[in-house]
């Protein structure tokens, strides 16, 4: 049993037949769809919009730094949620838990679940190193604002609790 981010052919586009569309999947692949928002995220920061007509806005990762970065975590935080949720799932499945298909309780099975945890585990990382190199490219205005905001935050935590410190 695979999950459909390993059934997926890397150089084959999901739904379209369109030059532009095909050009775009090989040029941005490896991706992820994300079901409740149309969009296909690609590992490089790269978003295509769809509906279930046809596909929409084709965007290309972003230039800034940043930016590009946040959109790759982005990509990195589907993966291991998709990851996650196929071996939870099975999981599940496997235990009597799930409210659709049991699997059969083979070696096979477990193999499966293994083969699952291992790529949860190993999106968990891509998506760890991914934040990190987000947090190293992050503008010094941003990472400003929050020192400041934090620091707004500390003094007005600390002024309430010397207001609920005044008893009568």
């Amino acid at each position: 049993m695979r999950n459909r981010i390993e059934e997926e052919n890397p150089s084959e586009p999901l739904y379209s037949t369109r030059p532009a569309i095909q050009k775009f999947f090989q040029k941005h692949n490896p991706h992820v769809q994300l079901k409740r928002n149309g969009e296909i995220l690609f590992h490089d920061g790269a978003v295509l919009e769809y509906s279930f007509e046809s596909f929409g806005r084709m965007t290309p990762p972003p230039t800034d730094k940043y930016e590009r970065r946040k959109a790759i975590c982005k990509y990195w935080r589907a993966v291991a949620k998709q990851a996650e949720d196929a071996f939870n799932n099975l999981q599940q499945s496997l235990l009597g838990y799930s409210d659709g298909q049991v699997q059969e309780e083979t070696d096979e099975a477990i193999e499966t679940l293994k083969e699952l945890r291992a790529a949860a585990n190993k999106a968990r990382s891509e998506l760890r190193s991914a934040e990190k190199r987000r947090d190293d490219a992050t503008p010094a205005w941003i990472v400003a604002k929050r020192r400041d905001d934090d620091r707004d935050k500390q003094q007005r935590e600390k002024f309430r609790h010397r207001v609920s410190s005044v008893k009568l």
